[in-house]
């Protein structure tokens, strides 16, 4: 752990998001001790947003007093506050893993993925902890993950009227069109990693051969999605180099360089904003006013 800050901190990260800071259902929590020890020595020189990762598809009431439980144990320590759950929509999208969930079959499997909870049992899991105002961060790379995690947000917005908690999906591979504009509508933000956009193999060459065109063509669509009026968050993992921390951009095909890459003034804002997110500001700074983009 206090290697980890020092790296971090010569890297001249100041803040940064633990999306997976253990279980719910861990006896103890090793990851949030292992903070809050630092912390106490001071060395905890990063802000750390922490989320546990949940079921959606398990009790949520009971997930909801454990986390609790939680926040009450450690959000007193000094640079650490536990926000809220982790939910895995599904999986990946790669050969031969080929679990996240898509709208059109994978065509040389004829299956369409997984999608790793029951829409109606995570719109109850989401609605729940809206209201316990709790943040819950959803990891969903195919189109339909996407869509039916839309679907538990929307639910939530209308049982609780609540838009305060900017809920958040990351990763976001594929995204259909007729989903661009809701996340703005539902005040709901955009976490990319487009470190993992680069025209490679890894989104090329075992990727385009086994999904649908249709689906293909929206891969990362990072500037559709400003260009509909949404917050945006650009994350990377803490693995990721500073001196590539914008070289992502960099590297879109050149087929849909025009129409799908954000440019790096816009880039440089969702950073910023995903850092003063992460420190608990929300918002009011480098939120880009929406990324109009012309």
């Amino acid at each position: 752990g206090e290697k980890a800050m020092e790296y971090n901190g010569s890297l001249g990260i100041t803040a940064f998001l633990d999306p997976w800071a253990g279980d719910i259902t861990d006896k103890e929590n090793t990851n949030l001790d292992t903070y809050r020890s630092l912390s106490n020595q001071h060395k905890l020189t990063a802000h750390v947003a922490a989320v546990v990762g949940a079921d959606a598809n398990a009790d949520p009431v009971k997930q909801i007093n454990q986390l609790k439980a939680l926040q009450k144990k450690y959000n007193g320590t000094y640079n650490l506050s536990v926000n809220g759950f982790k939910i895995f929509a599904d999986g990946v999208i790669e050969y031969p893993t080929q679990t996240a969930s898509i709208s059109k079959p994978y065509i040389n499997s004829g299956s369409k993925g997984a999608l790793m909870f029951d829409p109606e049992k995570f719109k109850r899991f989401v609605v729940m902890a809206d209201k316990a105002n709790l943040l819950v961060h959803v990891h969903a790379i195919g189109d339909l993950a996407v869509t039916e995690t839309l679907n538990g947000f929307e639910a939530a917005r209308k049982a609780n009227g609540n838009k305060n908690i900017q809920h958040t999906i990351t990763h976001l591979q594929i995204v259909q069109p007729s989903d661009f504009a809701r996340f703005g509508q539902l005040n709901i933000l955009a976490s990319y990693q487009l470190l993992w956009a680069f025209g490679d193999v890894t989104t090329i060459d075992i990727v385009q051969p086994y999904i649908d065109p249709q689906l293909y063509q929206w891969q990362y669509p990072a500037r559709s999605m400003l260009q509909a009026g949404n917050y945006y968050l650009w994350c990377q993992r803490l693995a990721c180099k500073q001196r590539k921390s914008f070289s992502c951009n960099l590297s879109c095909r050149d087929k849909v360089r025009s129409k799908r890459c954000a440019r790096f003034n816009t880039m440089y804002a969702a950073h910023s904003y995903a850092v003063c997110l992460y420190h608990q500001c929300r918002k009011g700074f480098a939120i880009a006013e929406k990324n109009r983009i012309a």
